[in-house]
């Protein structure tokens, strides 16, 4: 007995390799298995026995830390990390992961109608996607696409990329932070929309991730002198000072590369609606000026009034913000200059606030904005006019986001979530038309053409941006009055 679970000891990377092969392909599994005991049927009982024993108590050890490895946070120790590196580059060598390329729809779609909304089009697409349901790339795929750098930034597209650039955007280089969680082939194909060689681009994966996903990223990081893994993984619960907390460290990290001119902070569902041209030459005009959303009238004061408790209020009341600073009500999402970020990562006035705002209710929604509509710090870029979101003084252009208690919620072509419209394909045509310069969101598994053909559209716009940089109206942006109205 104790030979034979000492022989099986020897062999546990080979049961939790079956464990794993169970899991991803189990007919296969089971029907290896029944032959096995069919050619056991004539040996020794009792040893068989003594073996089935052993066996099942490795595979039951194996299970739990294959589960354990796939669906936590493996990385916080180092044996553990290096045992779960292990079971994935097994997976991927003997081919028991999904490892599909990713691919666009638009090869076999013309999007061009779409984007005029013909009705027909639509209606067969729509019945296409219901019954050839989108197939994700997995983070498997880029763990073993990234093990040859040079061919994934090839293969991908990313040295297309590259060549977008025109001289005026390689003086103005921009900084991106990407808040992550999920669904990695939208997240890569984000960045690889984003992507310029000037740019810098920080990704913040929360920390209930699988280590899978981390991995992932890890992978695709390393390929680029200029995109890296927040030094930092934060824990994110929707509505507590966590939300922030992925930002400030992404924008710490950016800090440390000197050359970046403004920032925008997103997510892993948002796309672009401008190309880095436009919103160069838009930030150009700008000079400095911030651009968040915020009000005062339509704030709840309760958020700042009491203590929170998660999302909880409690009954005990807050003392008023330090530095007589007022708090106003926004957005976590932000355009701003390197000097807004500067400020509120290092003040002390900022980071006393920072404290403050911990235990109100939805810090996100008050930090940027408080930090950009109180003249009297003097934070640069930060606006002196009156803190109120208007769409003709002043507009809040980082993000298209429709809401369903809003106006225009008639607008939604897709579907809500938690009151947020996720677009579809009867969105297309007035996501081109906004002068914001993000959309949220999108959800790759839900009318996945509609990803496809906006991806398609701005990639076709940049190199057009390329070769015709005059073909680039930012008049819009030129009228607006806000961005005279701010402290340089």
């Amino acid at each position: 007995m104790r030979r034979l679970c000492y022989m099986v000891r020897n062999h546990l990377g080979r049961s939790i390799l079956s464990v794993c092969r169970l899991i991803s392909h189990p007919s296969e599994f089971f029907s290896e298995a029944r032959q096995m005991l069919e050619a056991a049927r004539h040996t020794n009982l009792r040893k068989l026995q003594a073996l089935f024993a052993c066996l099942c108590i490795f595979s039951v050890f194996s299970f739990v830390l294959v589960y354990y490895l796939a669906y936590h946070g493996c990385d916080s120790h180092v044996l553990v990390s290096v045992t779960c590196d292990w079971v994935i580059t097994s997976m991927i060598k003997h081919e028991m992961v999904d490892l599909r390329i990713p691919v666009s729809s638009t090869a076999m779609i013309d999007c061009e109608p779409l984007f005029n909304r013909d009705a027909g089009l639509m209606g067969q697409i729509k019945s296409y996607m219901m019954s050839n349901h989108k197939r994700a790339a997995t983070p498997y795929f880029y763990i073993k696409a990234t093990e040859n750098c040079q061919i994934f930034r090839k293969e991908m597209g990313y040295n297309g990329m590259a060549t977008l650039s025109t001289q005026e955007e390689k003086d103005f280089p921009l900084a991106f932070s990407i808040m992550t969680y999920k669904d990695i082939e939208q997240v890569e194909r984000l960045l690889r929309m984003l992507y310029r060689p000037q740019n810098y681009y920080c990704i913040h994966v929360d920390m209930k991730s699988s280590y899978t996903f981390y991995r992932a990223l890890l992978g695709i990081a390393s390929c680029f002198s200029n995109v890296f893994v927040a030094s930092k993984r934060v824990d994110v619960a929707w509505g507590e000072y966590t939300v922030l907390e992925g930002d400030l460290v992404c924008m710490r990290d950016l800090l440390t590369y000197t050359k970046w001119k403004y920032i925008i902070n997103l997510t892993g569902q948002e796309f672009p609606l401008k190309t880095n041209a436009e919103m160069v030459k838009i930030l150009k005009v700008f000079n400095g000026a911030n651009n968040l959303e915020a009000t005062v009238r339509k704030r709840d004061m309760s958020r700042i009034n009491y203590h929170y408790d998660g999302i909880e209020r409690t009954t005990v009341r807050k003392s008023p913000p330090p530095h007589n600073i007022t708090a106003v009500k926004g957005s976590v999402h932000i355009l701003a200059s390197r000097g807004y970020v500067d400020y509120i990562i290092n003040s002390k006035i900022a980071n006393d606030f920072l404290e403050w705002v911990k235990d109100t209710g939805y810090p996100d929604e008050t930090f940027f904005s408080t930090m950009n509509h109180n003249p009297h710090l003097k934070v640069p870029g930060s606006y002196l006019g009156e803190p109120e979101t208007n769409p003709k003084i002043y507009p809040f252009l980082a993000r298209y986001k429709l809401w369903r208690y809003e106006r225009d919620s008639w607008r939604c072509g897709g579907y809500w979530q938690r009151s947020i419209c996720v677009y579809g394909l009867s969105d297309l045509r007035h996501l081109i038309s906004r002068k914001e310069f993000f959309a949220n969101k999108f959800e790759l598994d839900y009318e996945y053409v509609a990803f496809d053909c906006m991806e398609e559209y701005i990639f076709n716009l940049a190199r057009e941006h390329r070769y015709r940089p005059q073909k680039i109206n930012i008049s819009y942006y030129e009228n607006l009055p806000f961005y005279k109205n701010v402290i340089l």
